[in-house]
């Protein structure tokens, strides 16, 4: 039964600015009780200090480097084929090992790089369903989050999808 719901965008986020980000607090508090504890309370305040205040604005400025990922969630019983997607206009296949590691368009079927907004499409092929379950298949779209005409294009591309 299809949902009664119409496909949305959703902004994927990756979880490694939210890891580094303990991973620099938990050092620089660890760091600081090390200090305290070898007699150096002056430096352990330093390092409390730069831990309580450092990782802050390193979160900000890697979440606001990255690319945003985009996600369109598409019904079980919709089709993602390659002349939905070819009908982009300005858009060409690019190799998935130019895609830096970690994005998740390295992992899609294909992957087509638009030059208006400038960004990069794709979606992933969904397994076979097991046990009779669906699996809903995924349009992700990358780009910067300064990007003009990118709500624009999302619309395009959701309305190319579904009809």
């Amino acid at each position: 039964m299809a949902s009664p719901v119409a496909p949305r965008w959703e902004r994927w986020t990756s979880s490694a600015p939210v890891l580094r980000f303990l991973l620099v607090t938990g050092g620089l508090w660890a760091a600081a009780l090390a200090l305290f504890a070898l007699g150096r309370p002056d430096l352990a305040v330093v390092a409390t200090g730069l831990g309580a205040a450092a990782p802050i604005p390193i979160l900000y400025l890697t979440v606001h480097a990255q690319a945003q990922v985009w996600a369109l969630r598409l019904d079980a019983a919709t089709e993602v084929t390659a002349s939905a997607l070819d009908r982009v206009p300005g858009a060409h296949d690019i190799d998935r090992v130019r895609i830096p590691r970690g994005s998740p368009l390295r992992r899609c079927a294909r992957v087509l790089r638009v030059s208006d907004p400038a960004c990069l499409i794709g979606w992933l092929e969904s397994p076979p369903a097991a046990a009779g379950m669906s699996i809903r298949p995924v349009v992700l779209v990358s780009a910067r989050a300064d990007s003009a005409g990118l709500d624009a294009f999302r619309t395009a591309v959701a309305d190319a999808l579904a009809g």
